[in-house]
């Protein structure tokens, strides 16, 4: 009996074991699907602590800006014609991107845009001086060869300077243009302190400009003629603008003054804009 009972455990072990291993291997997919559920908290914990560590690395990186998010659009052709904005480069809602955008303090950008009408302004009051000169020679001439009346001489001039002097004396035009071709010195210094960013060589241009308004007003005053009026005013109003960037020029630090010569420099340093 005892025999008998120990085959049939021996034939009844395999079986047992069959169907431990179909157990361990049939689960349901209903408890392997459960357990896959529970790494998907695991894995959005995981991005957002990434995403802390790269914020803070671009923190660290350069000073936090607090303006608004900045996002560049586009306005596109829709349907029927009309235009309709879309946004370039945004991330989907609910993520964070970060984007380096250049910045300048509001001092430098004036520096840089007045730059640009100072040489503007240099150059055209080089030439609208070279131009003054030649009209007085030409009033020179004429009254030095006593050609027509003083209607005709009137006319033989560009910006009738005539008027500054009753009579026909041809010494006091000369000196008149040597007087007013003095003055091309100044927009030579305006040039090249704008294109240098020479604080000192504006002043100069400053002085020059503050003379040649007094001196195209005292000639407007003696020969009151519209152009010679616009003129005056004109030149009053290019003294100020070098007033201007002359003032400017004061609020920049010369080392920095020297970094903004160079093309480069006019993209500025780069703050981090969140989106």
């Amino acid at each position: 009996g005892m025999e008998m009972a120990r085959g049939s455990s021996e034939r009844t072990r395999p079986e047992a074991w069959r169907v431990r291993s179909l157990g361990a291997a049939g689960r349901p997919r209903a408890a392997c699907a459960g357990a896959m559920s529970n790494n998907v908290p695991a894995t959005q914990d995981d991005e957002r602590l990434a995403r802390q560590l790269q914020e803070m690395e671009m923190a660290q990186a350069g000073r936090p800006s607090t303006s608004p998010p900045v996002v560049h659009g586009v306005a596109v052709m829709g349907p029927a014609g009309q235009a309709v904005p879309v946004t370039i480069g945004a991330t989907t809602p609910g993520s964070i991107a970060v984007v380096m955008e250049p910045e300048l303090p509001s001092e430098e950008r004036r520096v840089l845009v007045y730059r640009c009408s100072m040489k503007c302004f240099a150059g055209i009051d080089a030439f609208s001086t070279v131009l003054n000169t030649i009209s007085v020679l030409m009033a020179a001439k004429s009254a030095n060869e006593g050609q027509g009346s003083q209607e005709e001489g009137k006319r033989t001039a560009i910006f009738g300077y005539e008027g500054a002097l009753p009579r026909a004396d041809a010494g006091g035009y000369t000196i008149i243009a040597v007087t007013g071709l003095v003055f091309l010195l100044g927009p030579i210094c305006g040039f090249l302190g704008a294109t240098k960013l020479n604080r000192g060589l504006v002043l100069v241009y400053l002085g020059f400009c503050i003379m040649k308004a007094v001196f195209e007003v005292t000639v407007a005053v003696l020969s009151p003629q519209l152009w010679l009026i616009l003129v005056a005013a004109i030149q009053v109003w290019v003294a100020k603008i070098v007033y201007t960037f002359w003032r400017a020029l004061g609020s920049v630090p010369p080392e920095r003054l020297r970094e903004l010569q160079s093309p480069a420099a006019t993209y500025g340093q780069q703050r981090i804009v969140y989106w």
